[in-house]
């Protein structure tokens, strides 16, 4: 998928569905009580050094085991027994006490992408490894890096190399051309590198770069390539981890710890750690210092408990000192329990009659909360308990909802979040992304599970929306529909009258207001979908534009966002301002690096940068005076310097709207769009 199928200005409103879940995800022992919801169940197969949560001063001993109740036994089968287990015993000590073979090796993917050329953000990471601290006497630590324009530390940008951590840091121990690292191949060969070179008993690995929802992960920022789930599969399926599973597969990716990839990993590894959600970057959230903590006594459940832990404790600290929330998921999968859940959410699938129900399944579709959606729509991840509550409804048999549910249950061993609607795991279910990236999406997915029942519904449910979609296209031979209804202007209230058909399918809408320059060129001067519906009729409360200083300022209201540019002696990057109101002015409470395709995870420190920007963005909106279908897509960024941070003075000003433009974007339950025509204000 080329990466400019992506819409990097394309959003819709998003409402959130609360499944009535009992409670069950809730911990009875969240840690410290910080507001976290904490699922841990306990698994028998985690063995011997399974510890029960209670909280991360106060770790549990292991459930103890039922005795086990003997009948006669014939005494040879007994000296028969304690040779056997003596050899075995003998074997696997000294293959153990191997001094070419450790407890673990822990091999890295680092593909820096933007994250690192823009933001140091691969540089701020391997800087947490501190090998003064970590065992290394037990333990392997290797990095392959690469996949970024620029680094700040020691990676040289123009090659592709494998580093050993030692004793002095990490010591390259192999270069190589400047391979693509989002291409199979390139994991391939580390992998078998590092299973050749560094013998372990168990094997980990963790990945680290953007993540790409349900469709893969690590973008390599050179070649414009990323590892897609077809390709990921490949990448194991070719190396010797085919036959030896991983322990424990780390993604340090935003949007990962779905079925689809959870799937793909079940056939490689044993245990995952994920996020439904946008995993965070900042070079506060020093992650990687788990590496402190691990014992050679430790399991994946142990190494996934201090993970998440110290994650949890990052996030507290971040939220405790900023205006700014973020949130936070991360869970612990049991794959061997991926089979089992995705028999009977097939079978929990097959009795719902999409065709009957497709309108309500819509409506349950728009209502569940879509992760990563902030700035992009491209990645329809969803979550799955939440989602076979809501559809449970139009199942023929009842039962099957709580199968499934219990499948999850067993699944998710481990979960964290600070919300209650994130179970754990999620799933990809289109809505919100264009046609072209949709069918990406659902024709990888049908390649790689034919006879996926989930997969049928999902391609059905697209079908009859994008059948729907053409169907109610314009015939008036322009590029978009259109809402002929007229706008009308009533001192501060903006209104739009919806014909019935309109408002039985209506989904959301945002309303854009404009001012044009000399070029003609459109400049946003506000983007927001706070419409209040009157029966038919959208209403708009318009309660002014923002300044910063006396220059009006490009701002998204939907999510108190302004664009902005910032810069240093080395780096010069587009920016995300999160604002902050008060009675009188704004305050900038976070800068979020622009990623354009990708989530919206890097947190940058300002304090970093001596140069600052709030940009204007300009659209070419219309071709031959009617609206073009890609608007969004043909924009110019300008940008107004100022001297500080300090110096910038930003205010929501009730500014008349004559001689400026007003647009309304409505998207109907197919996600199909209308424009009302551009009208400008005459007052």
């Amino acid at each position: 998928m080329n990466n400019d199928d992506f819409n990097k200005f394309n959003n819709h409103n998003n409402n959130y569905y609360y499944p009535n879940s009992n409670n069950n995800r809730r911990n009875d022992n969240p840690v410290e009580n910080r507001g976290y919801y904490y699922t841990y169940n306990a698994q028998q197969q985690m063995g011997n050094n399974y510890n029960s949560y209670v909280n991360k001063e106060n770790i549990t001993s292991s459930p103890s085991k039922e005795k086990l109740k003997y009948g006669k036994v014939i005494v040879p089968i007994i000296v028969i027994s304690l040779v056997v287990t003596a050899i075995l015993l003998f074997v696997s000590t000294n293959e153990f006490d191997d001094p070419n073979k450790k407890a673990r090796t822990f091999m890295i993917y680092m593909v820096g992408s933007d994250l690192e050329s823009k933001s140091s953000q691969g540089t701020y990471s391997i800087g947490e490894i501190v090998p003064a601290n970590i065992d290394l006497e037990n333990n392997n630590i290797v990095l392959m890096v690469g996949g970024a324009k620029k680094w700040h530390n020691f990676v040289n940008p123009d090659e592709i190399a494998i580093y050993e951590l030692t004793a002095n840091g990490f010591e390259k121990k192999q270069s190589n051309e400047l391979l693509n690292m989002g291409d199979s191949s390139t994991l391939t060969s580390f992998l078998d590198y590092s299973y050749t070179n560094y013998p372990a008993k168990k094997y980990d690995l963790i990945f680290w770069n953007h993540g790409m929802g349900a469709i893969g992960l690590e973008h390599d920022e050179v070649s414009e390539d990323f590892i897609n789930i077809y390709e990921l599969n490949e990448a194991f399926e070719t190396s010797n981890f085919k036959n030896q599973k991983l322990e424990l597969a780390i993604f340090y990716n935003c949007l990962t710890e779905n079925l689809q990839i959870a799937s793909v990993m079940s056939k490689y590894a044993n245990y995952m750690l994920g996020s439904e959600e946008v995993i965070y970057l900042s070079k506060l959230f020093n992650r990687f210092s788990f590496f402190e903590q691990v014992k050679t006594s430790d399991n994946a459940y142990d190494l996934a408990k201090k993970f998440i832990i110290l994650s949890d404790e990052l996030i507290d600290n971040y939220n405790e000192t900023h205006i700014k929330q973020i949130n936070s998921t991360l869970s612990f999968l049991d794959l061997s329990k991926i089979e089992k859940l995705e028999k009977d959410l097939d079978r929990f699938i097959n009795s719902i009659d999409i065709g009957r129900n497709y309108y309500n399944i819509a409506i349950v579709r728009k209502n569940i909360y879509t992760y990563g959606k902030t700035q992009n729509n491209n990645y329809d991840t969803i979550d799955l308990y939440s989602l076979v509550e809501a559809l449970s409804t139009y199942s023929t048999n009842k039962e099957l909802k709580n199968i499934v549910q219990d499948d999850i249950k067993e699944l998710v061993v481990m979960n964290s979040s600070l919300d209650d609607y994130s179970y754990g795991i999620s799933t990809y279910f289109p809505y919100y992304s264009t046609y072209k990236i949709i069918e990406t999406h659902l024709s990888l997915f049908e390649n790689m599970w034919p006879d996926s029942s989930y997969v049928s519904f999902i391609r059905s449910f697209n079908d009859i929306r994008y059948n729907n979609y053409r169907s109610t296209r314009s015939v008036s031979g322009k590029e978009v529909n259109e809402l002929n209804n007229n706008i009308t202007i009533n001192k501060d209230l903006i209104e739009l009258e919806l014909t019935d058909k309109e408002n039985d399918k209506y989904q959301n809408a945002n309303i854009y207001i404009f001012k044009k320059d000399d070029e003609d060129r459109f400049e946003l001067l506000l983007k927001s979908n706070k419409f209040t519906k009157d029966n038919n009729k959208l209403v708009y409360q318009y309660d002014g534009l923002l300044k910063a200083n006396d220059n009006l300022i490009s701002y998204m209201d939907d999510e108190n966002m302004i664009y902005g540019n910032i810069s240093n002696n080395e780096d010069d990057l587009n920016v995300l301002f999160n604002l902050h109101f008060n009675e009188e002015s704004a305050l900038i409470v976070e800068t979020i690096l622009d990623s354009g395709e990708n989530p919206l995870s890097s947190i940058i420190d300002i304090s970093d940068y001596n140069k600052i920007s709030l940009s204007k963005i300009k659209y070419n909106l219309l071709n031959d005076g009617n609206i073009k279908e890609n608007w969004k897509e043909d924009y110019t960024r300008e940008n107004i310097e100022y001297s500080n941070l300090n110096s910038i003075d930003i205010r929501k000003e009730k500014i008349s709207l004559n001689d400026l433009y007003i647009m309304i974007e409505m998207y109907d339950i197919d996600n199909d769009t209308y424009y009302t025509n551009i009208k400008k204000v005459e007052q």
